[in-house]
Parts: structure tokens; sequence; C-alpha cells
């Protein structure tokens, strides 16, 4: 029931009775409750979760907190694999696993290694076809991926799987972009799916401002054009900002023109 009292200048304004009030109540508290069992997982008990059987580790999983696929992109020399370690060992300070995956293609400090700058460095899964089957025999309570820009779309896809099935986080670390400027396969599927998008930001080389551009280096020269694979670190990447980056591919076509 709505009364209507006089709210200035000949106008008037709508007030919901106390029965109103209560009834609105009482329908948010049903709501409520009903969430919070289907959270608690009362209702897939004995169930299939996403097509998957409700057992053991799965069952106790509390689904009350909906897991997330997060995308974490920056340039190279920003962190990325210092963020993953700090991850990683926070989890297990806590008594809580954790799964790292990264891709076959950079072997720089060895396959199946996740290695920062600084010198740190952890074992890791090599991310294939056999991803969400391990993820589903550990269980684990958060899976990192590493290099994520280097997988493919479908990779992508499982990895949404195990976030949407499982209820378990997935948290991917990449680049956005080649030395050229253009979108990686992953990075660009990442996009598209991921429930959450960070930028993890650095300065650029030459001046303050933010960088955006992992530019390729030959010595001093940087180079524009070539396969889009070439693995390497500060020893043939260098991360600029974009008035840097076009600075240096003016100076590139000036030198080859």
């Amino acid at each position: 029931m709505t009364f209507f009292r006089k709210a200035g200048r000949g106008r008037t304004k709508a007030f919901p009775s106390s029965q109103s009030r209560k009834e609105t109540r009482n329908f948010h508290k049903g709501w409520g409750q009903r969430l919070f069992l289907f959270g608690r997982g009362r209702s897939t008990i004995g169930k299939n979760f996403g097509g998957m059987p409700v057992t053991g580790k799965l069952r106790e999983r509390n689904y009350h907190t909906l897991a997330k696929l997060y995308y974490r992109y920056g340039t190279m020399n920003s962190g990325k694999s210092m963020d993953i370690l700090k991850i990683a060992n926070n989890y297990e300070e806590q008594g809580k696993s954790v799964l790292i995956f990264t891709s076959v293609v950079d072997t720089r400090h060895g396959i199946g290694k996740v290695t920062s700058r600084v010198g740190f460095q952890r074992e890791a899964l090599l991310l294939d076809e056999h991803m969400v089957e391990r993820v589903k025999e550990a269980m684990p309570d958060c899976v990192v991926i590493d290099e994520a820009q280097f997988a493919t779309t479908h990779q992508i896809d499982r990895m949404a799987e195990i976030v949407d099935q499982l209820n378990i986080p997935v948290i991917a670390y990449g680049l956005m972009t080649d030395f050229q400027g253009k979108m990686f396969e992953g990075s660009k599927r990442l996009l598209e799916l991921a429930d959450r998008i960070e930028e993890i930001k650095t300065v650029c080389w030459y001046c303050n401002s933010k960088a955006r551009f992992n530019t390729r280096f030959q010595g001093e020269k940087a180079v524009f054009t070539g396969e889009q694979l070439d693995i390497g670190g500060n020893d043939k990447y260098r991360p600029l900002c974009r008035k840097c980056y076009r600075k240096e591919k003016e100076k590139s076509e000036q030198q080859n023109g």
C-alpha cells in the first residue's frame, strides 16, 4: 500500500507504507536464503555440477564464493614472474595448494620453469592438452598461468572451464602485444573471457612514462620486422612508452628508407 505526502511547490511524492516495506524486506530475505543454500552446495550434493560428479574434494569446496578468471598483463620487465612466485608463496604459507603452468615456448631458463629477473625460480607444469585433467586430479586452491600470451584459444577456453566447472580461480599472466604492437592469440582470447583484467605497470626504458610496447632490438637498433616469436630478455627487448616507440619506429624507417 502506498500513501502520498506533499513534497513542496505543489508536488506530491509517493512513500511506501510500513506494510509495503515489510513485504519488500521479506522478499529479499527469502531470495538471500535461497542463494545462500545454493552457494553452500546444498542443491548440488549427489548431483552433477557442470557435467562432473560432485565427489571428493569438489564436494567439500565452498561454492558460496564463485571463482574468477583473471588476466594480468604487462610489458616485459614489469615483474610478472615475480608476482607469480609471490602468489604461490602466499598461498603455501597459509597451507593452501597452487598449481603453476608455463608455456612450452619460453625455454630461456629451462623447460617448465618460472624465473624472475632477480634470480628466483620455481618448477612449473607445462601448459598442454592435459591441463584440466591435472587440475581435476590435484584440486588446488588456485591455478596460475605464466606466459599466457602463448596459449591457444582452446587452452584459454579450458582455463575458463576450470573456473566455471571446478570453482577454482585462475590467474593468467602475460604480454598484451608483440614487438609490432599486435595482440597475441592468447591475449585476445583472455580479453574476451576474463572476469577481471588488470595491468601491471612499469616505466619506459628511456623516460618516466608508462611503458606500453615491447620493442625488439638488435644491439642498439630497434627492429619492427620479423617473426612474431623470438624469445629473449633485456638483450632483445625493451619496454617503451608510445612516444618513444614511435620515435624508434620513425628512426628505423628513415635508416631503412
